[in-house]
């Protein structure tokens, strides 16, 4: 069967109602070495203007739900809402609280017992994770390197020593920071700039951080893991895949 008006697709980054968002474009016509015109995978939609903006757009299942929900927003909505790295900052929250629920059962000694790792014990793990979630919160926010630091210091002082579930409440807590802070932007793909005395001027994109503390959570859950196996104990699940199944 011959399929015509086939096309190959490639990804452009589009400016459309303050959100930068990835879409598919039309670029070329494709066919197979019988030349038999073979369509991309995924559904084509029609040509549209939005904006101004003429493009003949495909996007994935998830892509779908925020450009057009976002596009079709009056303008002064919250664009962050159902944003896809919010929904990786869940799967953080949702990671840890899994890791905290799992310890809870678990003797209160395993968490505080010093090993030979990484980290000297599973709760400065969890204290390396809440001062470093709280490092980057305040980058976020656009506080100084100093500012932060001082911010840092000071809470992670108040952690230090303290129990499984009052480590809890103060991921809970920094959790809701968070949730806060996300609620006031407009924009995952606006540029953070902040001065470090040892790398100068460095430049982000909030959605990049966001993903960097989930990345960097997923990593420091792995040692609690591995810790916990050096006990003779058994880790939880926190794959990405076990949040999409809940």
């Amino acid at each position: 069967m011959i399929l015509k008006n086939a096309f190959a697709f490639s990804y452009d980054e589009v400016f459309i109602q303050g959100c930068f968002s990835n879409v598919l474009r039309e670029v070329r016509e494709v066919g197979d070495p019988a030349g038999v015109l073979i369509p991309p995978r995924g559904k084509q939609v029609r040509r549209a203007e939005i904006n101004g903006q003429n493009l003949l757009v495909k996007t994935t299942f998830y892509e779908k739900r925020s450009l057009f929900k976002n596009v079709t927003k009056r303008e002064g909505h919250k664009l962050m809402e159902n944003n896809r790295a919010i929904k990786m900052y869940d799967y953080h929250v949702w990671a840890n609280q899994q890791v905290f629920q799992h310890l809870k059962q678990l003797p209160d000694s395993v968490s505080k017992k010093t090993i030979k790792s990484v980290f000297s014990s599973i709760s400065e793990v969890l204290i390396h994770l809440y001062a470093t979630d709280i490092t980057w919160l305040e980058t976020m926010k656009g506080s100084s390197f100093h500012e932060t630091v001082k911010e840092v210091e000071h809470r992670k002082s108040e952690a230090a020593g303290a129990e499984i579930d009052e480590l809890e409440a103060l991921y809970a807590a920094l959790s809701k920071e968070f949730y806060s802070f996300f609620a006031e932007q407009q924009d995952s793909e606006r540029v953070i700039i902040t001065e470090h005395p040892r790398y100068g001027r460095c430049e982000f994109i909030l959605a990049d951080l966001i993903h960097h503390v989930v990345n960097h959570g997923t990593y420091h859950r792995g040692n609690v893991t591995a810790m916990l196996r050096q006990q003779g104990e058994c880790g939880v699940p926190t794959d990405y895949v076990y949040f999409l199944f809940k």
